[in-house]
C-alpha cells in the first residue's frame, strides 16, 4: 500500500503542539450563546441546554438492561481460581 505524503498516522509525522491547536480552534470556532425553545420535531441535531429528567421511573421498578454478572473485587480469591 502506498504511503501518503500527508498521512497523519505515519511514524515521525509532524505534530502540532497542543497550545497551537487550541489557539487555532479558538480562532476558527464561534461560541454558541443563548438558548432557544423549539418544538420537539425541530430539535433533531441540537444540543440540550440543561439536563432532561423524567418525572417518573420507567419501568417503575429496579431494572437492569445488561446481561451478565457483576462481582466485587474483594470476593475474588487473591491466588488462583474463585469458585462461585
Amino acid at each position: 500500500m502506498a504511503q501518503l505524503s500527508d498521512d497523519c498516522f505515519r511514524p515521525g509525522a509532524d505534530l502540532m503542539p497542543l497550545l497551537d491547536a487550541l489557539t487555532l480552534l479558538e480562532q476558527r470556532l464561534d461560541a454558541v450563546v443563548g438558548t432557544e425553545i423549539v418544538p420537539l420535531k425541530m430539535a433533531r441535531g441540537r444540543i440540550l441546554n440543561e439536563d432532561l429528567v423524567a418525572d417518573m421511573d420507567v419501568p417503575p421498578h429496579d431494572n437492569s438492561a445488561v446481561d451478565g454478572y457483576g462481582f466485587r473485587w474483594g470476593d475474588l480469591a487473591p491466588e488462583g481460581d474463585t469458585r462461585f
